[in-house]
């Protein structure tokens, strides 16, 4: 895997996630428990240690972020969530579901340019991942990853559901971690 830098992250960002409602955003790893940093990038406390940018739909399109609660829009419950309901999966599925957040759905073969272009899309995710060197781990809410930390990404429906921590009628994401910082990578389908 390529070491990411600003540029490259910026246009990976830009590949896969320009015109989806989607929060992406780095923080620092300060805790020993890597949920209580996960949840200070979600509630938007804490920069990027590298001032790389993110993606925040609702901060720079939506006006309920600024007049609601910190966090949004995820649920104030979602701290208590996190350990509970977030399952490690393996880095060729972490690739994966980042290229499949990009469907309300996420199901990877149902993303506009997947079947004509599946190495590209997956080559951006990389990209992304490569941010947190080698030594990282994987976390998401989809509910098969309770049972394999290769969940299957392709099928119709992505198993018997997620864990929501959203108001929203779906919600999917990734959460990296590495010894130095956190990442959330989190889509929403408010329909």
């Amino acid at each position: 895997m390529l070491a990411a830098t600003r540029e490259t992250w910026a246009a990976a960002l830009s590949t896969l996630f320009e015109d989806e409602y989607v929060f992406v955003s780095v923080g620092p790893r300060n805790n020993v428990a890597w949920d209580a940093d996960t949840w200070a990038v979600m509630r938007r406390d804490v920069p990027d240690p590298r001032g790389w940018a993110g993606q925040d739909w609702d901060k720079e399109h939506d006006q309920r972020t600024k007049a609601s609660r910190r966090g949004f829009p995820f649920s104030p419950d979602s701290a208590e969530k996190l350990s509970r309901n977030l399952h490690e999966i393996d880095v060729d599925t972490a690739a994966q579901l980042l290229v499949a957040l990009m469907d309300d759905w996420c199901q990877i073969t149902e993303v506009p340019g997947f079947q004509e272009n599946p190495e590209g899309l997956l080559e951006a995710a990389r990209i992304l991942l490569s941010r947190f060197a080698t030594d990282f781990k994987c976390f998401t809410n989809l509910a098969e990853a309770r049972v394999t930390k290769t969940p299957n990404l392709a099928a119709r429906d992505v198993g018997p559901g997620w864990s929501s921590f959203t108001e929203y009628t779906a919600d999917y994401g990734l959460v990296v971690v590495s010894d130095s910082e956190v990442g959330v990578f989190w889509s929403f389908n408010p329909v």
